[in-house]
């Protein structure tokens, strides 16, 4: 199966991947599955999602970083959620004292959230179906992106589709100051933030909260392919969090993906693994 699963995911187009996947496979494709970090995800082994839990574990070098970083009775925010697994693993970690909070504009991918926690036995989950990164209330249009990838939704990249319609979401804003007091949450642990070439726009949201020091670890996904393409450096948003009184513990913004800041006010003490990324 895991054969057949890493031949059919090279198939391009990706519509025809998903014709040939549907054919095969059929609709019916989830099951539960235990990831390598012993988190149960209700997977489609076909998508990328899936397919990352099936083929060495979903997002390993992530959920180290947070395993270093949580502990029980702490608040966990998801930006970008996808389909919750990484707020399911967050979950088992901070437990029933603490809280997880999934941010996630898609309400396709709302329900996946909700069973990932619940195979999980996490009940300190809640969900905000908006996006950071504009005022509270506002709407903009999320490009999204076909099945077998939801993760790739973007706000600011369209993707080229060569059968059949872009198609795309009208999604309301909303801000960390009015998620914080809906769920009546003074201060965040660790804030993640993965949200495909829009993290300028959603860290310029919080920086107030990042000033006040609200947010003690915050968690950057740099997708340098797509900060390219609209002309964006990910230095300026570095730059920003720099200003705002955050220290760059471990990553780099020039090299992409994930780099890690931490509250110039915080006292948490820093974990060998933030060590050893910031040597």
């Amino acid at each position: 199966m895991v054969d057949r699963i890493e031949m059919l995911s090279r198939i391009r187009p990706i519509q025809v991947q998903s014709a040939v996947i549907r054919l095969i496979a059929g609709t019916e494709r989830r099951a539960i599955v235990e990831d390598p970090s012993g988190t149960l995800a209700y997977i489609d082994p076909y998508n990328n999602a899936g397919f990352q839990v099936t083929h060495g574990g979903y997002e390993p070098e992530t959920l180290q970083l947070l395993a270093g970083l949580l502990a029980p009775g702490d608040v966990f925010l998801d930006v970008g959620a996808n389909e919750g697994i990484v707020s399911a693993f967050a979950g088992r970690i901070v437990g029933d004292a603490g809280r997880v909070i999934a941010v996630e504009p898609q309400v396709s991918l709302i329900k996946l959230i909700r069973i990932n926690a619940a195979l999980n036995g996490i009940r300190s989950l809640d969900i905000v179906n908006a996006a950071f990164g504009g005022p509270d209330g506002d709407e903009t249009i999320l490009n999204l992106f076909p099945d077998l990838n939801s993760g790739a939704a973007s706000m600011v990249r369209k993707h080229r589709l060569s059968v059949g319609p872009s198609r795309r979401m009208t999604v309301a804003f909303t801000t960390l100051d009015s998620v914080m007091a809906r769920f009546g949450v003074s201060k965040t642990t660790l804030a993640k933030v993965d949200v495909e070439g829009f993290e300028p726009e959603v860290v310029k949201s919080m920086l107030p909260n990042l000033a006040r020091g609200d947010v003690r670890y915050l968690l950057v996904d740099y997708h340098l392919h797509i900060l390219g393409k609209i002309g964006k450096s990910p230095i300026s948003t570095h730059e920003l969090l720099l200003q705002s009184g955050m220290i760059a513990q471990w990553g780099e913004p020039l090299v992409g993906g994930y780099v890690l800041y931490r509250s110039a006010e915080s006292e948490h003490s820093i974990t060998s693994l933030e060590k050893e990324g910031s040597a």
